[in-house]
């Protein structure tokens, strides 16, 4: 997850309308609501615009939400922006419901953008999860993540530092292929370059161009790739994406 600081919205700002779908994660609602609020602001967006819907999952996430409401929404002609929609209880949805978010989101990629607050992320399913970047509003480790990585030091593949991340991105594919043939996902390689930067041994904008980098991405072994080559860029000094800086 990445953590809700200068850096993080200095880099999703900078992506323009093309910022990726977000949820927000953390312990309190009213927190998080807060948080997204804020975005909102950063990007020139308000509860009240004509192409803002907000949608509460708690009281309908059932889904007719998705095929009555949404979907109506999003597809509207009337908006001259991607619309935008706020998913709050989002783990409130049903699964039926999830998965048919999951399909809206694909087909109207270009015409919509997604904006979830949730207090848990156990009860979303991994297609719909996967379709997010994930920002964690207690700006604390998550206790997840945190178990992700001490499970893969355990195995032995995890990246130390920086030096192990060039080389693995230096290898190439393959040695993305194999990491993700032994069981070891882009989520896997996303927190250990979390841990890296709160270490201060990566900048911060570098793990949110790396996360935003993959988030769309189907292929494990191509989004393992991809990570690890944003980190190695950096480090050569190369632009790591258009928007960097």
């Amino acid at each position: 997850m990445l953590l809700w600081n200068p850096e993080t919205i200095k880099a999703l700002l900078s992506m323009g309308q093309l910022y990726p779908h977000l949820m927000f994660v953390g312990r309190h609602e009213h927190e998080l609501y807060a948080t997204l609020k804020e975005f909102m602001t950063h990007i020139g967006r308000s509860m009240s615009d004509n192409d803002v819907l907000l949608h509460e999952c708690e009281t309908n996430g059932g889904i007719s939400a998705i095929r009555d409401v949404l979907r109506p929404f999003t597809r509207s002609p009337r908006h001259p922006r991607p619309a935008l929609v706020v998913l709050r209880h989002f783990d409130r949805l049903s699964p039926d419901a999830q998965f048919a978010l999951r399909r809206t989101m694909e087909i109207d990629q270009d015409k919509c953008r997604c904006l979830a607050a949730s207090t848990t992320t156990s009860a979303i399913i991994q297609p719909l999860h996967s379709r997010f970047v994930m920002i964690n509003c207690d700006n604390q480790p998550d206790a997840d993540d945190m178990d992700r990585l001490f499970r893969t030091q355990r195995m032995g593949y995890t990246p130390p530092n920086l030096g192990d991340i060039e080389h693995f991105s230096v290898v190439g594919p393959k040695a993305a292929m194999e990491y993700a043939r032994r069981g070891v996902g882009v989520v896997d390689v996303l927190v250990w370059l979390e841990d890296l930067a709160r270490r201060g041994e990566l900048p911060w904008r570098v793990l949110v161009v790396a996360t935003t980098a993959v988030y769309s991405v189907s292929d494990e072994a191509t989004c393992i790739y991809l990570a690890a080559t944003t980190c190695n860029d950096w480090m050569r000094g190369e632009p790591y994406a258009v928007y960097a800086s």
